[in-house]
């Protein structure tokens, strides 16, 4: 947010707009869940529509499953026929041009022959089975502005998905996330993080995990290295993939998280990196608020013509989401008014430019 061309100073909602990344929250976030076994499978191949069959498929499954989770483990298979589930899906919910039903049939076709890879031990030995998506795809002969297509899905793929409890009969292992954030999103890998990190989301402090090098990384998205080499490089896949669904995920329904990666220093791995995500719960998103006040008011204080420049400063390092960064900085300029250093500051921006560079 630029300083008025009037010199005169901005509003307090200005700065709070100008800390605040812009949110654009859709209308309407209905939960889907299902399996956590999704994100043990190699969905190599998907594309942004193949995600969208996928979830729509899902969420016929719902009422199951939340039977499920609230600890009634039996799953209903009355509406199989010949232990196969039809499912209809309606095109125009998939695409809004009728000129692409046919393309939006023929991704379902493939998904025919993706599958979801499972191990499972028989007999204390490890086998592995993999498992088709889709077990047919039928369409009309006539495609129109209505048009259904049907899925059919295998009794045995619904009851991997529907099955949250495989590991510990005590513990449900389940995905939550919203079906309107992946029938909205135009990035084809973004529906896999997202359920990656569902699976780690805390209610109300901070939840993280390590992926321990790029390849493992890679595979979560979704991404062929030997297509796109490019993505083994950090800066690469920082900037092209994960920064913009970081991004869109936040706009669309306010799930944030934070990755750092590391290079290993044992040795013989030095050129190998692993990342850390760390998904922000209700709780420090709440602290961090209180502290972006605070400063907010310091900042007016001190430095009132470079308030704004050093907020958007603030927003671009994405240190508004980092409360141990946040309590640092207002330690510092507490430290600021108490000695008046602040008189002797010529150019405020870069001081706290180079101080939040430090963090």
């Amino acid at each position: 947010m630029a300083i008025n061309n009037n010199n005169t100073l901005p509003t307090k909602q200005q700065i709070i707009k100008s800390l605040t990344p812009q949110t654009t929250l859709l209308p309407v976030l209905t939960k889907v869940y299902h399996s956590t076994k999704l994100n043990e499978s190699n969905f190599k191949g998907f594309d942004v529509i193949h995600n969208k069959l996928f979830v729509t498929a899902i969420s016929h499954f719902q009422d199951e499953i939340v039977k499920s989770l609230h600890g009634q483990q039996h799953i209903n298979f009355d509406d199989f026929d010949n232990s196969k589930l039809k499912i209809p899906i309606y095109l125009n919910e998939i695409v809004a041009q009728p000129s692409a039903y046919e393309a939006v049939y023929l991704a379902a076709k493939q998904m025919e022959e993706l599958k979801v890879e499972q191990i499972r031990m028989i007999d204390n030995v490890e086998n592995v089975a993999e498992i088709r998506v889709f077990a047919e795809v039928w369409k009309p002969t006539k495609l129109k502005k209505k048009s259904i297509i049907t899925v059919v899905v295998d009794k045995i793929f619904f009851k991997e998905m529907a099955d949250v409890f495989y590991k510990d009969p005590a513990k449900a292992y389940y995905l939550q996330y919203y079906k309107e954030v992946v029938m909205k999103s135009k990035n084809k890998y973004l529906p896999k993080l997202y359920w990656t990190l569902t699976q780690f989301t805390p209610k109300k402090e901070n939840g993280g995990f390590f992926i321990k090098s790029m390849s493992e990384l890679l595979e979560i998205i979704g991404i062929d290295p030997t297509i796109t080499p490019s993505y083994l490089e950090p800066k690469n896949l920082n900037s092209r993939v994960l920064n913009p669904i970081k991004t869109e995920l936040y706009s669309t329904c306010g799930f944030y998280f934070t990755y750092t990666f590391h290079k290993y220093k044992e040795k013989g791995r030095e050129n190998e990196y692993y990342y850390k995500f760390t998904i922000l719960g209700e709780t420090e998103l709440s602290k961090n608020s209180n502290q972006i006040q605070f400063i907010e008011k310091l900042l007016l204080e001190l430095f009132p013509s470079q308030a704004s420049s050093i907020f958007n400063y603030i927003t671009t390092k994405d240190v508004q989401f980092s409360n141990e960064t946040l309590i640092k900085l207002s330690s510092e300029l507490l430290a600021i008014r108490l000695s008046k250093k602040y008189e002797t500051i010529n150019d405020p921006l870069a001081y706290f430019k180079a101080i939040i560079d430090s963090y």
